[in-house]
Formats: structure tokens, sequence, C-alpha cells
């Protein structure tokens, strides 16, 4: 006797033609109705196949996302709700690096990620706007600029957004007809953003006396209280800086004493002067 072969169908097929069958059942239980001519029957099935379809669409609709979750290497910045136009992290990210050039006047490059997942939230839902999300961004990301430092006698002074800001600076605070004492080097760097300064932040850096730790050597005819005065220094400070030095001995020349001045870092000087 021969055997039959037993055929599995495969399941997926299986799932689509039991949908197939329930979608139909509307369609017959129609034609069945309107040969018995149950227009009353009909009515109900049509309304009923209405309202599921309605149902199913209102379904699609509420679990759509209408908000953005937004946050910065992990930290939940806040919730942005989608206010017409539709929901797009890239342009939200694309604006805030767009805005942060537009400040420094150089490329961006962020040190942490910033990710945005839609979700859905009720109409009473803590939300903040666009531009406050975008201001949150900008205080939150950390990241390195093209920027132009100020080196004085060798050492780092202030850092300014360009070279062009850094320059304009400078020839503010010299003047016409003088120069400055100190080498002044303007260079190009990448750097975080925090170490980049404003122009008044810059200006009183440069220009603001500040305790200067130095030496100095006894010329001829120097003694403690010309030299003090000098230095813009009282003659206590200056012995409280020389603890060795006996205020009533005479100093030798070539002596070295610590000075203390209030000078700023940068100083000035007519040009062609010694």
């Amino acid at each position: 006797m021969k055997r039959r072969r037993i055929v599995k169908k495969d399941r997926t097929l299986h799932i689509f033609e039991t949908l197939g069958r329930i979608a139909s059942l509307p369609k017959v239980a129609f034609l069945r109705l309107k040969k018995a001519k149950r227009y009353r029957e009909i009515s109900l099935v049509a309304f009923g196949i209405f309202a599921i379809l309605a149902g199913l669409f209102a379904f699609d609709i509420l679990r759509q996302p209408n908000a953005l979750a937004v946050y910065v290497d992990g930290e939940n910045l806040g919730i942005l709700r989608q206010n017409g136009g539709r929901l797009d992290p890239e342009y939200l990210e694309m604006h805030t690096l767009t805005r942060l050039q537009s400040r420094f006047g150089t490329a961006i490059f962020p040190t942490k990620e910033i990710y945005a997942s839609p979700v859905r939230v009720g109409r009473n839902a803590e939300t903040i706007s666009f531009d406050s999300m975008v201001t949150a961004l900008e205080n939150a990301l950390d990241f390195y600029v093209y920027a132009a430092e100020i080196r004085v006698n060798g050492a780092r002074a202030a850092i300014l957004p360009s070279a062009a800001e850094a320059y304009a600076l400078l020839d503010g605070i010299k003047g016409e007809n003088y120069e400055f004492i100190e080498d002044i080097i303007v260079a190009n760097i990448a750097i975080h953003n925090s170490y980049v300064l404003s122009r008044d932040e810059a200006l009183e850096i440069l220009t603001t006396p500040r305790v200067v730790r130095k030496a100095y050597t006894v010329r001829p005819g120097d003694n403690l209280y010309n030299i003090a005065r000098n230095f813009g220094m009282s003659l206590s400070a200056l012995l409280a800086a020389n603890p060795d030095v006996n205020p009533e001995a005479f100093l030798r020349e070539g002596d070295l004493l610590v000075v203390m001045p209030n000078i700023p870092v940068l100083n000035v000087r007519p040009v062609g002067a010694d």
C-alpha cells in the first residue's frame, strides 16, 4: 500500500491564509444577508466593519511618536514635543552645531554624543520648546574648536575664537606708536571650548595688574627704599619677600633681591625706546 506524503505548510503562509479567511467573513455575511433581504442586519454589519477600521486607524495614530526624548551621553535633557512638521533628530543636532559654529566662528568637534529617541507623550506631559532644547544642548555639549592662542614670552596668556580677534585685541591694547615689551606670538590651535575666552575676558586677563615674583640685581646707588618704590611695593613687603636681608646693612652691587611688582601680563613702551 502506497503511503501518502504529508507536506507541512510554512507557518507564515498558514497565518496569511487564516487572516485571509477572517477578512472574507464580512463579505460572506454581507452576501448571505443581502440574499435574505435582511437590510437592517446589513447596515449593522457595515457599521461594525466601519467601527473596527476606525478603531484600528485611531489606535495607529495614538501609538505614533509625537515627541523626542533628547539625551547627551545618557543624560536626559527633556522632552521636545512635535509642533508641526515631522520629528527629525538629525535636524535638531545639525541646528545645534550650526549655532555653535556661528558663535565660535569655526568648526565644531563634539566629544559627547547627542541621542534623540521618538516617544509618545500625553497632553499634560512636561515638554520644552525647540529653541530651549537647542540652548540646553549648547550648554551640555563638550567640543573642540579651532582657536587662536596668545603666547606672552612663550607662555599661554589667553585664547580667543580666531586669530583676527586676537590681533584686533592686541592692537587695541598697544595703540599707535607703541610696542609691547614682551615677546608676543599668536598661534592657531585645536582646543576644548571651555578654554576659549570672550574679548572682554581676555582683555581683563592681559591688562589687569597682578603680582609677579621676579629676581632683581642690585645696581650702584640702589637702596631698599627706592627699589621698593620703583616696583610699586612697600618697604615692609620687600623685606617680607627677602627675609635674609638686613634692613640696616648697605646693599652691594650685584646682590639679588626678590621683588613682587604689580604689573599686567602685557606692557608697552614707545617705539624705539630702550
